[in-house]
């Protein structure tokens, strides 16, 4: 007698390996371009990613923008104490996914999003790394309507 174990997510589709249903049940209601997506992609990466570059989210109207820059403060710090004697923490201004996703946590999941992120398990990104990135028209498309909504003058 054999005996084959189905997990089945919650819009019906059949996997054999539970930690799969579980990551696909994760994305379901998540819809691309707006936070709750955001927050589901990045944690997919590692939480422990050091990051490069841009995230955008439009909440209320008003649009929030952070960079996310990992870097070696080495020459910008050599002229003023010897590098050499500073912890290896003082000496990098770093940004990981962790961050990112903390940032998204203080939005809705179905406020507007985009990024462009360059991650690397190495602090230094000499190692092997990878770039994602959403995008998503609705946030352009309200920023430009905010934008024309307050330079716009009514003449009577």
């Amino acid at each position: 007698m054999e005996t084959e174990l189905v997990y089945i997510s919650k819009d019906g589709r059949k996997f054999d390996d539970p930690f799969k249903c579980e990551e696909y049940e994760r994305f379901l209601g998540k819809e691309p371009g707006k936070v709750g997506h955001a927050k589901e992609a990045l944690r997919s990466i590692g939480m422990g990613q050091y990051l490069n570059g841009y995230l955008a989210v439009h909440h209320d109207g008003q649009n929030y923008w952070r960079h996310f820059i990992t870097t070696c403060l080495d020459e910008y710090l050599e002229n003023y104490v010897n590098v050499n004697e500073l912890l290896e923490e003082k000496r990098w201004m770093t940004a990981t996914v962790a961050d990112a996703v903390r940032m998204l946590e203080e939005f809705d999941d179905s406020d507007e999003c985009i990024y462009l992120l360059t991650c690397c398990r190495q602090r230094d990104f000499k190692g092997p790394f990878g770039a994602t990135s959403q995008q998503n028209y609705n946030f352009w498309d309200k920023t430009q309507k905010k934008k024309e909504s307050s330079t716009s003058h009514e003449v009577t």
